[in-house]
């Protein structure tokens, strides 16, 4: 396989781009002590007024344009607390290939990017296929959003969004979606919840002990009632990779029980 050489990463202006999108929700069960059990009815409140975050973030590639033969541009969003992420680019292929080392991988500037633009003099983007991505950590398995490009024209998207659907005195029911390309097992994805608005090193609440079997989905995180206080904010975080310190999403949001 012909490697990617001699890139120049070129940061331009730098921007606030957050953008998200609906899951296509899927049951995923866990037996654990902090997550476990699903319930798919409360997919149909997900969207609900009710349930609207205090605030969201999301992991998402947009606006992905081939400015000439060697040279791409992208805006891209990550959530702003967690570690600094890269982008990665794999050649001939559909999806993320995690079993084998990418054919390019740099260091991103920042969490949010704006005509974020790559130049390559040995490469041609308007032939072959690529896949490009995004992680929310410094390891490889913390991809958090994805593009695929063939012959030059964008194709299939990846983005990672978290929603909290429902919530009662002792369970909290997310929408969860990582890049459908991405293998849950191999990203190892992670469900975190933390008192307040940060999120990393806050006051934890609820966690995920093991990681789900599919990429996007429905989860339930089971608590002893009175463990979140009526009114109080709460956030929660999804972590994909093997550091607590990568975030691919989050939805901070008031648990009021109506």
């Amino acid at each position: 396989m012909r490697k990617i050489k001699s890139f120049v990463v070129k940061p331009l202006a730098l921007g606030l781009l957050i953008t998200g999108g609906c899951a296509n929700a899927q049951t995923e069960a866990f037996n654990s002590n902090s997550l476990n059990v699903d319930d798919s009815a409360a997919a149909a409140n997900s969207f609900s007024v009710a349930n609207m975050a205090t605030s969201a973030e999301f992991s998402s590639i947009t606006d992905l344009k081939v400015l000439a033969a060697n040279t791409l541009s992208f805006d891209y969003n990550l959530p702003n607390d967690g570690e600094p992420g890269k982008v990665l680019i794999w050649y001939e292929t559909m999806d993320v290939d995690l079993n084998r080392k990418p054919d390019f991988s740099a260091n991103l500037p920042s969490h949010k990017g704006d005509n974020f633009v790559l130049v390559d003099n040995g490469i041609n983007f308007q032939q072959g296929i690529y896949t490009i991505a995004i992680t929310a950590g410094k390891a490889d398995n913390t991809v958090a959003a994805t593009k695929t490009m063939i012959v030059g024209q964008p194709a299939h998207t990846g983005r990672s969004t978290l929603y909290v659907s429902a919530k009662t005195k002792g369970r909290i029911t997310a929408v969860y979606n990582s890049p459908a390309n991405v293998i849950a097992d191999q990203n190892i994805t992670w469900f975190r919840l933390f008192e307040g608005n940060k999120l990393v090193g806050g006051n934890l609440m609820i966690e995920q002990t093991r990681a789900p079997s599919q990429s996007s989905g429905l989860v339930s995180m089971d608590f002893t009632p009175g463990t979140l206080i009526d009114g109080q904010t709460y956030t929660l975080v999804l972590n994909p990779g093997p550091t607590t310190q990568a975030v691919s999403a989050s939805y901070t949001f008031q648990y009021t029980l109506q």
